[in-house]
């Protein structure tokens, strides 16, 4: 079955099969599905993509031994099913603040959410809390080295920001 572009550009509902066969045949960008819907991505800057590669290779060096491995944004990842049955696909490499980060935490297996500015050295991070419904807000600045507890890691700013420098203008794609 031919999937209507017109539903596509109008965010008509679609089955998570069509999503699927959608994301695979499209070869010039990535789409997200979540609440029926699928989204065109938008692309990343310069700067972005470098935070990603710099926490991506971060967070590696800890797991070396395994049994854990780091994937980039080119890996579509299943973050679970509403009540309904419908099911989140994403690219987990940006998070907004709507529907998305909504659909992170409400993953179980989901422990800790990293939102990273690439404008100014900034890190916020969700964590779950201990009766697995509620989520703690942290705020990590520039000098402080972010702690992800559930997977036991620790990231200097220095590190995620390596490459970037907010005096001149970020790059655009």
């Amino acid at each position: 079955m031919a999937i209507d572009p017109e539903q596509i550009r109008q965010g008509g509902p679609m089955s998570a099969e069509e999503y699927i066969r959608l994301d695979q045949d499209t070869w010039n960008g990535k789409y997200e599905y979540l609440d029926g819907i699928a989204r065109l991505m938008s692309g990343g800057s310069a700067e972005h993509n470098r935070i990603a590669r710099n926490v991506a290779n971060a967070i590696e060096m800890h797991f070396l031994s395994g049994p854990c491995t780091v994937f980039g944004s080119d890996v579509r990842v299943l973050i679970g099913s509403k009540a309904d049955g419908r099911e989140h696909y994403v690219y987990p490499d940006v998070t907004d603040r709507g529907r998305k980060l909504a659909a992170y935490k409400a993953c179980p297996t989901i422990q800790e959410i990293m939102l990273i500015n690439q404008f100014a050295p900034h890190v916020e991070v969700y964590r779950r809390g201990e009766d697995d419904t509620t989520w703690h807000y942290i705020v990590f600045e520039a000098d402080s080295p972010i702690e992800l507890s559930s997977i036991d890691v620790h990231i200097l700013p220095t590190e995620i920001y390596r490459g970037i420098n907010f005096d001149e203008p970020l790059l655009e794609d």
